[in-house]
């Protein structure tokens, strides 16, 4: 059994969850060594990481209203060669 599969607590007739993707498998599968699919994997990974997400564009929208965020547009802008953005006071 990989790192990423655990059995959760079982159900009935002898299946469980394995924790990598979500699937119910019979627990002698699991003890053996279950094979994630690689999308049902994907895709519960990003399920069970969606709250680290939330949130970001928010925090992200705020930081680049800081100095350091307009600094580090100005700086993308420069070497990317795209002209500056307008002032928030100048618009």
């Amino acid at each position: 059994m990989s790192e990423h599969e655990h059995a959760l607590p079982t159900g009935p007739f002898g299946y469980g969850v394995c924790e990598g993707c979500g699937t119910a498998v019979q627990l002698r599968v699991l003890s053996r060594g279950h094979d994630c699919d690689p999308d049902r994997y994907a895709e519960r990974q990003a399920e069970r990481l969606h709250w680290r997400r939330s949130g970001f564009d928010t925090a992200f929208a705020a930081w680049l209203a800081t100095p350091a965020g307009r600094f580090a547009q100005f700086d993308a802008r420069r070497i990317d060669g795209t002209p500056p953005a307008a002032r928030p006071d100048e618009a």
